[in-house]
């Protein structure tokens, strides 16, 4: 109404009209899913790192860039943190452009996916191992999601007598009965399992270029023939994973089966047989610490805190 003083134009007050709806709409949202968050505290790496990228300025630090999520009483500082019944909280933003560390409630959300999905995956009897970046935060960090984890990867082995669709069907009537929610396409793409549903057309790039989603990328393989090797093979590249003789990618059988196990969080999971070598192949020297998809200057300040040379205090901070 008050555009309506000041602009002419029919559809241009109409613009301003939706334009403020969805504000509202969105506004709201966020008021109701406030309401479900809980607070967690923060442990001792995730207060380090805080420290170091806040130039021990916090109150300024969260003014400046709007963090909702930290709290502070007294000389403790605690993180407000999201539930099944609200969004996740802004990884992409906080992880890759400010570079703190995962929120401990989205930690937690993706390790209860992540043993979930083993569950499922161990009744089904489809063989499969954690990968990726998950492997190497266990690998890597004595059992542990790496700092700035932002999904879960796992991969598993269909039989050449396996179907795909009655697979994801099973899988899904499973996954389902813990509330998660299911996606896929084609054997060539990865199956989707996200902690809440994803957002909605109108609130998806917000979802995808802001929050980030808390979900399992399930990647199928088969075995197959290469250049005379049998290999694990995969439609998507991994790393510097080798191409395969039919142009996808794969590593030899024997490197991942028969699959063996691993401690994650103080549970059990599946990983390849030689974790060690498959790492060495997808990532080279994997012990070093590397920061992807995180901003160059906000990795270069916490470097010294992940790469803490103290082995007390690395076991301490559980790096």
């Amino acid at each position: 109404m008050i555009t309506g003083y000041w602009v002419s134009s029919i559809k241009l007050n109409a613009l301003f009209g939706i334009a403020i709806f969805i504000e509202v709409i969105w506004l709201l949202r966020l008021h109701r899913a406030n309401q479900f968050r809980r607070e967690r505290p923060l442990n001792e790496h995730s207060l380090a790192v805080l420290g170091t990228q806040t130039g021990d300025d916090l109150e300024s630090f969260i003014k400046k860039h709007r963090i909702r999520e930290l709290v502070k009483y007294g000389n403790e500082i605690r993180w407000v943190g999201c539930s099944v019944h609200s969004p996740p909280c802004p990884i992409n933003y906080y992880v890759n452009k400010l570079g703190l560390n995962t929120p401990p409630c989205c930690l937690e959300h993706m390790k209860d996916l992540c043993f979930a999905v083993d569950q499922a995956l161990t009744e089904l009897a489809v063989p499969h191992w954690i990968d990726g970046g998950t492997l190497l935060g266990v690998i890597r960090e004595a059992g542990h999601f790496l700092a700035w984890e932002d999904d879960v990867d796992i991969s598993f082995m269909l039989e050449d007598s396996t179907s795909w669709d009655p697979f994801v069907s099973e899988l899904t009537f499973k996954l389902t009965q813990h509330d998660y929610t299911v996606r896929s396409s084609s054997e060539d793409r990865p199956i989707y399992i996200y902690y809440t549903p994803p957002t909605r057309w109108l609130y998806g790039l917000e979802q995808h270029r802001y929050r980030g989603e808390i979900r399992v990328d399930l990647i199928g393989n088969r075995v197959a023939e290469s250049y005379g090797q049998k290999v694990m093979e995969r439609p998507l590249l991994k790393g510097a994973m080798p191409q395969t003789e039919r142009g996808r990618y794969g590593v030899p059988v024997d490197m991942i089966m028969p699959t063996s196990e691993t401690e994650l969080l103080g549970k059990m999971v599946s990983c390849p047989r030689d974790s060690d070598a498959y790492l060495r192949t997808l990532y080279g020297n994997y012990t070093e610490v590397e920061y992807t998809y995180v901003d160059n200057q906000v990795a270069c300040s916490r470097k010294n805190i992940d790469e803490a040379g103290d082995p007390e205090l690395a076991v301490k901070l559980g790096i």
